[in-house]
Parts: structure tokens; C-alpha cells; sequence
């Protein structure tokens, strides 16, 4: 999702019967062969209102996400400048731990985010993809987000240990799987007990290792059918999460078809959902 389509052409302008620097009773012998071809051929139109009114509305709806990341990073500021003062005075062990704890939480979401706008807004610069051992990509992706996790009394899960080394752009897919975690981390806000778990698939051939999906899931909470239909919806806010979480579930949509495959979401029977990352 362009924003930049022109309706300053209009096909079906017509055309002026007087031709620059020629006579005004000067005819051309095929004048009725184009009149007829030209009568023949209806060529469409397109409204100007209509394509003007698109436009307005796809400028409306970015300039509301921006307006959105703005107060989302001021509230993170105004955060890590609090727990900062925190730190600062005298306080009790506990109290500086949380402390800690908010800077980390607050700083990782606020590049996080910085990250994920550039990715939706289409200003991700093409970077090289080059080996990474995917274990490790996915344990810095659950790094970043442990105090945030601790804070929400979300526990964060990556199983994957594989060594396995596979070429892939690790900025994007880290922002891609963050953001996902992030999705359904607000699912289980609220919730104390509640572990969201984080695995890939790599297949071995040969001396090429090949990652074939990451899935990032949680059994806790049911998932109705209507966030079913719009999980990936970007502008839909009203869903558990909030905007954060629809941010979230949008970054990692955008990041699997970036980097050549896709994403969906499948819904346990009586409860608990699964986001599929597709590689292969």
C-alpha cells in the first residue's frame, strides 16, 4: 500500500478544431477517417473527484499513522525520562530493577518502532542479504524484548538452537518477528502465565542451509473469528492490543513478502493461535 497516482490527464479531452499556424478553412483529406476512428472509439474517463478523493484519503490515513508513531515515541521519552529520575534518587533495589527494566522496555520499542514506520511508509533501503546463524537472530529478537515481557508478565520463548547458517536480511527479519510477538503479546495483556514461543524451520541440503518458516505462537487466549479476518489490518486499533498491536502484526506482513514469501494465521480449535512466517 500508490499514493502518487496523477488525474491532471483526462483521456477524454477533446480536441480543438483549430491547428496552430494553418489556415481556419485549410482541411485535410482524412479529417473525416479520424473524426469517424476517433467517434468509434470511446476512450474512458476518469473521474477527477474520485481520483482526488483517493488521494485525500490515503494522505489522511498516513498522516494519522504518523500522528499515532509521534505520540507512541513521546510517551516512550517521557518514560525512560521517569524511570531515569528514578535512578537517580535514592531508591530501593527493587525500584531501581524496575527502573532498569522501563528504560530497556521503553529505548527497544521506541527503534523498534522507528523501524517499523520506515518499513510501512516504504523507506527501507534494499540491503544485502548475507549468512546468519538464525539461533542466534531469533535469541536477539527474544534479548530485546525480555524486559518489555517481564514488565507485562508475558513470558518469551525461542526454542530454535540451530546453528544453521542462512542468508537472509537480519534487520528485516528481526523487525518481522518482533513485530509479530508484539501482536500477540496483546492478546495477552492482563494475563500473568502467559508464554509466547518462538521456533524455525532449517532445512539442511548439503552444504546450503535453507530456513523454511519461523512460527511465533501462544495457547493461552482463544482468537475470535472477526481479529481472525483482520489480523494484519494496520488501521484497525480497536483490536486487543491497540494500535501497537496492529502495528505489530502489519511490520510482520510487510517484512515476510519483503523478503520473498508470506504470513498467515491459523486459530487453535478452542484456543491459541500460530503466525507462520513462509520462506520456501
Amino acid at each position: 500500500m500508490s499514493d502518487f497516482e496523477s488525474s491532471d490527464f483526462q483521456a477524454g479531452d477533446s480536441i480543438k478544431p483549430e491547428r496552430e499556424g494553418l489556415p481556419s478553412g485549410y482541411r485535410m483529406r482524412a479529417d473525416a477517417h479520424y473524426v469517424e476512428l476517433l467517434s468509434a472509439t470511446p476512450r474512458p474517463e476518469r473521474p477527477r473527484a474520485e481520483s482526488t478523493r483517493v488521494r485525500e484519503d490515503h494522505t489522511q490515513v498516513r498522516a494519522a499513522r504518523d500522528r499515532r508513531v509521534l505520540e507512541h515515541l513521546s510517551g516512550d521519552v517521557a518514560a525512560i525520562e521517569a524511570a531515569a529520575a528514578m535512578l537517580s534518587a535514592e531508591a530501593t533495589p527493587l525500584a531501581r530493577r524496575v527502573s532498569l527494566d522501563l528504560i530497556k522496555a521503553q529505548s527497544a520499542r521506541a527503534s523498534w518502532l522507528l523501524r517499523a514506520q520506515a518499513l510501512l511508509a516504504g523507506h527501507e533501503t534494499d540491503r544485502a542479504s548475507r549468512p546468519h546463524t538464525i539461533g542466534d537472530l531469533l535469541a536477539g529478537v527474544r534479548d530485546r524484548l525480555a524486559a518489555e515481557c517481564r514488565l507485562n508478565g508475558v513470558g518469551l520463548q525461542v526454542t530454535c538452537e540451530s546453528r544453521a547458517a542462512v542468508t537472509i536480511d537480519d534487520a528485516l527479519l528481526t523487525v518481522g518477528v518482533t513485530g509479530a510477538v508484539l501482536s500477540l503479546a496483546g492478546l495477552l495483556t492482563g494475563l500473568e502465565g502467559g508464554v509466547i514461543r518462538v521456533d524455525a524451520l532449517v532445512e539442511v541440503d548439503g552444504d546450503e542451509d535453507d530456513l523454511q518458516s519461523i512460527e511465533v505462537s501462544q495457547d493461552t487466549v482463544a482468537v475470535p473469528s472477526s481479529l481472525k479476518q483482520r489480523f494484519f489490518d494496520a488501521d484497525w486499533v480497536e483490536r486487543p492490543g491497540g494500535w501497537l498491536g496492529a502495528i505489530g502484526a502489519a511490520t510482520a506482513e510487510a517484512a515476510a513478502v519483503q523478503l520473498g514469501g508470506g504470513i498467515n494465521l491459523s486459530v487453535g480449535n478452542r484456543r491459541g493461535c500460530t503466525l507462520r512466517f513462509e520462506f520456501a
